[in-house]
């Protein structure tokens, strides 16, 4: 009897043991994702960082530290951080990531030029004006998505001009594509959201990679060379709310064939390069403005 109760006290002490040992794993994977997280959140020291009050009381800071990972602080001493400074000279060949938090409004002007390591760049909601040159010749920036507001301020130019840009997201709620934005870039196609009004000066010129371009309803105005050089593109559609599209928006597209309209012939609209087009424009019947066989020099096609 004496045997039979050791034995059974003894099962019930090594239960216990296992069923403890069980409830102190972790699961596969716990660990490493919540090493992940951590890494993700961790900032930068702020001694890496110097900056200037602004006007409003607020800061621009200026990235001034030798890491590889740019995490740019929300608010200095209790102090909000709205503008951001970019990378210091001697940081801008070493920078491969930045990430720019949501109290940020403003990435000033040539911010974050030749930093030709940055292949990551997280981009707030928050963001309302990006000013000229600010990621020019970031050539191994491949993707990026601009959020709703970025281009509220539409002065700047050249802001992606000579990157590395292959596809971009852009947010409902953009309203302008500034001046050269994509310049020199190696797009492949891209669609337009549903808030675009304007496409200015050259945005996408010398993109010699386009070869696909959605354009939305409620597109007003093309500016000059919008879509020169785009040697790749073949044919676009316009949508029938574009109604103005300034001179030579497809100089030099020597590949392409059929430019097809949905609505009227907009104003302005004619090639003063010294090649003749190589496309021909499409109409629906009906449609006012065009003439047949020929408009402002181009053949003209029923579709």
């Amino acid at each position: 009897m004496k045997k039979t109760i050791i034995y059974l006290l003894a099962a019930t002490i090594m239960l216990s043991t296992l069923t403890a040992c069980e409830g102190s794993e972790k699961e596969p994977g716990k660990e490493s994702e919540s090493k992940e997280e951590a890494a993700t959140e961790k900032e930068n020291p702020i001694t890496d960082f110097s900056y200037i009050t602004l006007d409003d009381g607020t800061l621009s800071v200026l990235y001034i530290g030798k890491d590889s990972s740019v995490v740019f602080p929300s608010e200095i001493d209790g102090v909000k951080v709205t503008s951001v400074g970019g990378i210091a000279l001697n940081g801008r060949y070493t920078v491969e990531s930045v990430t720019i938090p949501e109290t940020v409004t403003t990435i000033v002007r040539e911010a974050f030029k030749d930093c030709t390591m940055l292949s990551e760049v997280n981009l707030p909601d928050s963001l309302e004006k990006i000013e000229l040159e600010a990621f020019m010749n970031c050539t191994s920036l491949k993707h990026i998505y601009l959020p709703p507001n970025c281009f509220n301020d539409a002065d700047g130019y050249n802001i992606f001009s000579g990157s590395g840009l292959e596809t971009v997201e852009l947010a409902e709620g953009i309203e302008t594509l500034p001046w050269q934005v994509f310049h020199k870039t190696n797009i492949k196609e891209i669609t337009m959201p549903s808030t675009l009004k304007v496409i200015d000066f050259g945005a996408f010129m010398s993109c010699k990679s386009l070869k696909k371009v959605i354009l939305n309803e409620g597109l007003k105005t093309i500016g000059s060379y919008a879509f020169g050089e785009c040697t790749e593109l073949t044919e676009i559609i316009i949508p029938s709310t574009v109604d103005m599209m300034d001179i030579c928006v497809f100089e030099r597209c020597s590949n392409l064939e059929k430019v097809k309209f949905e609505g009227d012939a907009p104003k302005n609209f004619y090639d003063e390069s010294d090649q003749l087009p190589s496309y021909t424009i499409y109409y629906h019947e009906g449609a006012e403005g065009f003439t047949s066989p020929e408009w402002n020099e181009f053949n003209t096609e029923i579709w």
